[in-house]
């Protein structure tokens, strides 16, 4: 799974629009207080160019998704930066919804 979330960055003084930047989960910290995530951000689905990172933090409230990464996802798509971002999901990854997969 990931984000497809339009997504600008300065090179050289020159900016530069990704319209259909992927944004993945790269790695997430989950304790019973917190929840940490890391999005790397690639130039498209194809992956073949990373442009960028986020960083976020979210206090862990008894979210009782059995699955980490979705729950990752559902948080960062909350936050200001990832209004308006839809899922992705590779061939053959199940999508998940509430509490089963499809």
């Amino acid at each position: 799974m990931a984000l497809i979330k339009e997504h600008s960055i300065t090179v050289f003084g020159t900016e530069l629009t990704y319209p259909r930047a992927y944004h993945k989960v790269e790695n997430l910290l989950a304790t019973n207080d917190l929840i940490k995530v890391n999005v790397e951000i690639f130039n498209d689905e194809s992956k073949e160019h990373a442009i960028g990172y986020n960083s976020f933090e979210f206090k862990s409230i008894n979210h009782m998704e059995p699955d980490l990464i979705q729950l990752a996802y559902q948080l960062i798509k909350t936050t200001k930066e990832y209004d308006g971002a839809f899922d992705v999901f590779e061939e053959g990854q199940p999508s998940y919804s509430g509490s089963t997969f499809e």
